[in-house]
Formats: C-alpha cells, sequence, structure tokens
C-alpha cells in the first residue's frame, strides 16, 4: 500500500511484542542463573543489576522490588526487558503450599531437556522427578515425607538427595556433630534446598507449572439484612464492593493471585471471603493449571 509515495508497513500491536509479566509472579531463570547474568551485567545498568541480585523465585516481583530498593513500575519494566531476550521466564512464586502439575507440552520439553536434566540432577532421571513432583500434594508435605522416610517418594528420592547438592556428608558424621534434632534439621534443610531446586529447573523448562486457584459462584447476597454478609469484607466495606467481587472475577477464569491484586486484597482477606463463600455454599474453588486468556486475558 502505498500513501504519499511511501510504502505504509503495517504495524503490529504492541501487547504481541511486549512480554506481560505481574507483581504477583516472579522470575525464572532457564539458560544462566540471575547471579551469573548480574555479573555479566555492566554497572552502568544498575537499577537491573540490583533486581537480577536479589531475584528470588520464592518471592513476588513486588517482594523483590522492595529488596532491591526499586519501585514496582521500574521492576516490571527491568522484569519485560529480560522477559524480551528470553532469558527468563514469568511463573508463580514457589512455596511449601505450592502444588506443582505438568505443563501442558510437558512431554516436549522433556524430551528436549532430559540431557540436560542428567547433567544437573545426576543420577535421577528427569522422568522420576516430574513423576514424584507432580502428584498432587504441597511441596512442604513432599518435603516432610522425604524427611521421615516414608512413601515411595523417599525410596525413589531419598538416596539421591543426600548424594546430590554438596550435602554428600555420611550419616555417622551427621550424628557425631550434635544430637539426633540436629541431624533432622540438617536433613530436612537439605531436602527443602534439593526439592526446591528441582522445581525451580523444572518451571524454567517450562516442564511443571504451579496449580492455581480460581473462583467459582452463583448469585451472591448483597443485602446487608442477610446472615453472614459482614463475614465477607469486614466493618469498613460497602455494598459497592462486594458486588465488583462477583464481577468478572468469580467465573473460573481469574486466579486468586491476580484477584488479590486486583483488588488490593491481603491473604487475610481473601482467606475471610473465601470461608465465607464455602460455608454459605455460594463458592467454589477450582484447583487447575493456568491457561492462556486467565486473568484477563493474560497467560500465567
Amino acid at each position: 500500500v502505498f500513501i504519499n509515495r511511501h510504502v505504509a508497513v503495517q504495524i503490529e500491536l504492541a501487547a504481541d511484542k511486549n512480554p506481560v509479566v505481574r507483581p504477583y509472579q516472579t522470575l525464572v531463570f532457564p539458560h544462566a542463573s540471575a547471579s551469573e547474568l548480574a555479573e555479566a551485567m555492566p554497572h552502568s545498568a544498575s537499577g537491573l543489576l540490583q533486581l537480577l541480585k536479589v531475584s528470588d523465585p520464592k518471592k513476588s516481583l513486588s517482594e523483590i522490588a522492595t529488596d532491591a530498593a526499586l519501585n514496582v513500575p521500574s521492576a516490571t519494566e527491568f522484569a519485560k526487558t529480560l522477559l524480551a531476550h528470553e532469558t527468563c521466564v514469568a511463573a508463580n512464586p514457589l512455596n511449601k503450599a505450592t502444588v506443582l502439575a505438568c505443563s501442558e507440552d510437558a512431554w516436549h520439553f522433556i524430551d528436549l531437556h532430559s540431557l540436560e536434566f542428567s547433567q544437573v540432577f545426576p543420577p535421577l532421571s528427569i522422568h522420576c522427578a516430574v513423576s514424584i513432583l507432580t502428584r498432587g500434594i504441597p511441596l512442604g508435605e513432599l518435603i516432610s515425607r522425604l524427611v521421615a522416610g516414608i512413601g515411595e517418594e523417599s525410596d525413589v528420592l531419598g538416596s539421591t538427595v543426600m548424594e546430590s547438592g554438596g550435602a554428600k556428608r555420611s550419616h555417622v558424621e551427621l550424628v557425631t556433630e550434635g544430637s539426633s534434632e540436629n541431624l533432622k534439621d540438617e536433613r530436612r534443610k537439605t531436602t527443602e534446598r534439593y526439592v526446591f531446586a528441582l522445581a525451580v529447573w523444572l518451571q524454567s523448562k517450562q516442564i511443571v507449572v504451579a496449580e492455581q486457584e480460581y473462583l467459582v459462584s452463583g448469585t451472591f447476597i448483597t443485602d446487608r439484612r442477610s446472615q453472614g454478609y459482614s463475614v465477607v469484607d469486614g466493618c469498613e466495606s460497602t455494598e459497592h464492593e462486594v458486588l465488583r467481587f462477583t464481577e468478572n472475577c468469580l467465573l473460573g477464569f481469574v486466579s486468586t493471585l491476580a484477584f488479590c491484586w486486583r483488588f488490593n486484597l491481603d491473604s487475610r482477606r481473601l482467606a475471610r471471603f473465601r470461608s465465607w463463600g464455602l460455608r454459605q455454599g455460594r463458592l467454589r474453588v477450582v484447583a487447575r493449571i493456568p491457561h492462556e486468556g486467565d486473568d484477563w486475558g493474560y497467560t500465567q
């Protein structure tokens, strides 16, 4: 198409080029670690350098921004720069309550990264690791089982945990240093480090993802005289604020993380709202992996 003797080039939507990352998400690094990237970063990029130094897959971007002494918009822009260069992947923060599941393209990525995994986590096979981490139990419960030496997970991972990640100390050495409590504490710390290292690595390769909770409701009570109303929102909130809970947010497509971020809710208030809805039979909680289109059209 020619306009004023110039060739007109169709401009693509900015949303197609600019990666999206939210303050409640975190960054995981599939190639070089955050510390390795920080070492290679010029000192002129001080803000990005500081972000990389304190990056933690257990913390949200807003928490990382606080640790880096950055405001959230600046931290978000730095994160978008890293995402645009494919040096990191946006994901949800990991904690002991996290339940992992296979991603939609898990088996493709397993075949693609199996050799690299065997080099990073010998002698464990990637198939065993994925199988154990995606059994529908929280990471904290998995760690407790491994420490206690119970379950099939312990049979597969028990010896591997103590032989990997710099934890090649024998049972006798640990007992000699202190009591059985010290031994158990040392084993728990080692196990926790190893399990989270596995989870972060598999998450960075997009093999596993963290399940998210989505709220689904029917018709909600909005009359102040209705029983249980004050439990929903506390004394200071208005009826309008309760009504907006139901508007496009309780259809099973908005995660609780995004829900809290959108309405500036803390975990305590969300728990109050959640327990009220479940008790009244007006709310259902669905746990599943994120899909494209969730959270107002953005992929988790």
